[in-house]
């Protein structure tokens, strides 16, 4: 018995050893073998079968493995990837994956009719905390306001809503919520340290009660919007400096239109803002009445609790944040000067605040440096001295600062420093006029002027006010900052005052 065995053409090397026909004879007898089996993928696996990313942006390389029916590697294999959460996390035709948002997705390789899955799980990790705000500086107490923290991951990414803890070392001063909401309770100094994971940061809570009070006078009127060259342009310049208060003494909108003049402070400052004033004299004709200056005034102060005694403007007092606030009129109204003085000294003698102020309109003509005649007496100066106020008028354009002051009618110059001590005997008097009408030349260049700001100047004078950043700290005695700054921002004047006034705040 003999085999032969019909020759066929191969391909290159052994690997080709065979057609696709292959022809088996036995005698005469020939047999045709059939192809092999095709190859079908059945399974696929996935490396790895998980992760877990703490931040996003992070990336991998995901693999799969495609075996046959026989179990073999099929290699290469058409593969397709998906992932079920495409907001969680993108992967590329090639099975590259990144980390975008938080939660888990699967993966799936998929070859013909069969899927290998994998599991990614995102979970940010904190890897910085930063505050916004390192210090928070209450200027009185029970003022609010909310600490946040931005936690961050590994490569930088913000985390959503974290939990972050929040503890401060001392919650006698000033407590915190669990979401960041600060609020002042006492005087001193708190530290809180803010956590999320391993991370923290730290801020300090400082409660140093505070009063920043803006002196103007001879305010004049703008048509809005203007060139916000003048009164609203002071005015809006206040509002930016953070103010609490603005004391006006007197010569409003010299128009004689209260209504207009208050709609000028409503759309400068806005409706809610303090504002206290005394008359000038160009303000006597519409002062009274029930739509005249003082009407708006009253119903304003009424408005924001700012309750007062006495006649509103006139002669009255006012506590403001702890600051004693006196506002008079002398030379208007018929009444005798020392009329004024008398409330003055009897105001200041049962006063128990540490900061003092004795506000009105007009000057004697040495406590000016322009052309004013003696228009309000000595009495109310020395008065306000005597009882360690703080003075301030208008009515001269421009603005002037004495230094401390022993004696008024004949000016004694105590201190030329550009810190000192108002009490009981010693004061300074400056007068604040450039609220935005015009400003006025220097006649009178006396020496116990400290500091003068006209046209006669060389600094190119403009409106501004002069504005007082009360100390009300009791647990020290600390300084109240006064500075004259003008509407182009520059500070004109610097200077700093001790209280030697015995009181509570």
């Amino acid at each position: 018995m003999s085999f032969r065995i019909s020759p066929v053409a191969v391909g290159a090397g052994l690997s080709a050893i065979f057609s696709s026909l292959l022809f088996l004879s036995c005698g005469d007898a020939e047999i045709t073998l059939a192809d092999p089996p095709t190859r079908i993928a059945t399974s696929v696996s996935v490396f790895p079968l998980a992760l877990n990313f703490g931040a996003l942006g992070r990336t991998s390389q995901f693999t799969a493995t495609v075996r046959d029916q026989a179990g073999t590697i099929i290699d290469p294999a058409n593969i397709s990837w998906a992932t079920s959460s495409p907001s969680v996390i993108t992967v590329s035709p090639t099975g590259f994956i990144t980390a975008v948002g938080v939660g888990e997705s699967t993966i799936t390789a998929t070859s013909g009719s069969v899927t290998g899955r994998a599991m990614v799980t995102v979970m940010q990790v904190p890897a910085s905390l930063e505050l916004s705000d390192t210090i928070l500086r209450f200027s009185e107490l029970g003022d609010t306001t909310h600490l946040n923290a931005t936690v961050k991951d590994a490569n930088g990414s913000i985390i959503m809503n974290p939990i972050v803890r929040w503890v401060t070392s001392d919650t006698v001063v000033a407590s915190i919520s669990a979401e960041g909401l600060v609020t002042a309770i006492t005087e001193g100094t708190s530290t809180t340290i803010v956590s999320s994971g391993l991370v923290a940061d730290t801020a300090t809570l400082v409660v140093h009660p505070r009063v920043l009070i803006a002196f103007i006078a001879d305010q004049g009127w703008e048509e809005a919007p203007g060139s916000l060259a003048g009164p609203r342009a002071v005015l809006q310049m206040i509002k930016n400096e953070g103010a609490d208060l603005v004391v006006h003494q007197g010569d409003f909108d010299y128009l004689d239109n209260p209504v207009a003049w208050m709609a000028q402070i409503n759309q400068s400052l806005g409706p809610n803002y303090p504002y206290l004033a005394s008359p000038g004299n160009h303000d006597t004709l519409r002062w009274n009445g029930s739509t005249g200056y003082r009407a708006l005034l009253e119903s304003r102060a009424t408005r924001l609790n700012n309750a007062w005694t006495g006649i509103y403007g006139e002669m009255s007092s006012i506590l403001f944040k702890g600051v004693r606030i006196l506002m008079g009129a002398p030379g208007y109204f018929g009444r005798s000067n020392e009329t004024y003085a008398e409330y003055f000294r009897e105001q200041l003698a049962v006063s128990e605040e540490r900061w003092r102020f004795c506000g009105w309109h007009a000057n004697q003509t040495l406590m000016q440096t322009g052309g004013k005649d003696d228009e309000v007496g000595w009495g109310v100066y020395e008065a306000c001295r005597e009882g360690g106020a703080i003075i301030g008028t208008g009515h001269d354009h421009v603005y002037s600062r004495t230094y401390l002051l022993s004696n008024m009618s004949n000016p004694t110059i105590t201190s030329t420093a550009d810190t000192m001590t108002v009490a009981p005997g010693e004061t300074f008097v400056f007068v604040s006029g450039l609220g935005g009408l015009d400003i006025r030349e220097q006649i009178r260049y006396d020496p116990w002027w400290a500091s003068v700001y006209n046209t006669d100047t060389d600094q190119d004078a403009t409106y501004g006010a002069l504005f007082g950043d009360f100390d009300m700290a009791t647990k020290s005695p600390g300084l109240t900052h006064f500075y004259f700054k003008n509407i182009r921002g520059e500070v004109i004047d610097e200077f700093w005052i001790a209280s030697g006034n015995t009181g509570t705040d």
